[in-house]
């Protein structure tokens, strides 16, 4: 049984996100020029010393550190080891959990 070369369909890499396609810087660091956390953050950092202590409002479980796919954005929303002291407060008592908190 012949094979036609139309029948045969091979793809070398997977479609891009939309996310991807209208910000393309997206594939290579995962997140785009456009991204609010990123700059935010990024501002935090370049403010934080080593002498300060930070309180994390709703910090809930961790999950914006634990579960993000970028590594980038969970050094930047990770301030352990580059302030005196975390502390985090929320209404939810899975705050005790939180394993980014002193």
């Amino acid at each position: 049984m012949d094979i036609e070369p139309s029948s045969v369909r091979i793809t070398t890499s997977e479609k891009p996100s939309i996310h991807q396609h209208f910000y393309p810087e997206a594939k290579a660091t995962g997140f785009s020029h456009v991204d609010g956390g990123i700059a935010f953050y990024t501002q935090i950092a370049a403010l934080l010393k080593p002498t300060d202590h930070v309180l994390d409002f709703g910090a809930g479980r961790g999950e914006q550190i634990v579960d993000d796919p970028v590594a980038y954005r969970r050094f930047l929303t990770n301030f352990q080891g580059r302030c005196a002291r975390v502390e985090g407060c929320d209404v939810d008592p899975v705050v005790l959990t939180n394993t980014n908190l002193h």
